[in-house]
């Protein structure tokens, strides 16, 4: 039983970062399919404008027919709402936090199976997990010190802002 428990903690650990990535790669593909469909909303809006100013375009016989729609009240706001409407390109929202929450999982992870091989080492009669214990440990430490400098400096260059809450409905 005891020559087991050191693959079956390894296959556990390996199964536990093939369904994270599994579970990181889902949400990113349904955060690129939500801003394809974005993206077409916004073409499908530009075409909508774009037939409107052609509907206007052939409507207007000539030239001075077209100053004196713009030169009216309702000319004028048509110009607005063109302007205003104009769909800029989407914008892709990084979080910031999210490569120093990925070190501190990872290091925290490694941290606690480093304490439990250490814990097993000197509670039982093996003191061989105090390798492992050490070699688990030590880089789940630097991955935690890793997030903290990383948010200290992301901090201290202006590159962590808070974004507004949704309003609610």
């Amino acid at each position: 039983m005891e020559h087991l428990a050191t693959p079956l903690l390894a296959m556990a650990v390996f199964g536990w970062l093939a369904f994270n990535h599994w579970v990181e790669s889902s949400a990113t593909t349904a955060r690129k399919q939500a801003d394809i469909e974005e993206q077409k909303l916004a073409l499908e809006t530009l075409r909508m404008e774009f037939e409107a100013q052609k509907l206007l375009l052939e409507k207007c016989q000539n030239s001075e027919e077209v100053s004196q729609f713009l030169s009216t009240d309702a000319g004028k706001r048509f110009v607005e709402r063109m302007q205003a409407s104009g769909v800029a390109p989407a914008v892709h929202h990084v979080n910031s936090l999210a490569g120093i929450m990925a070190l501190i999982v990872f290091g925290a992870l490694g941290t606690g199976l480093g304490t439990a091989f250490y814990l097993l080492s000197k509670l039982t009669t093996h003191t061989n997990f105090i390798i492992p214990a050490f070699l688990v440990a030590i880089p789940g430490l630097g991955l935690l010190v890793g997030a903290a400098v990383s948010y200290h400096l992301k901090k201290k260059w202006g590159l962590l802002k808070r974004e507004s809450p949704a309003p609610s409905v």
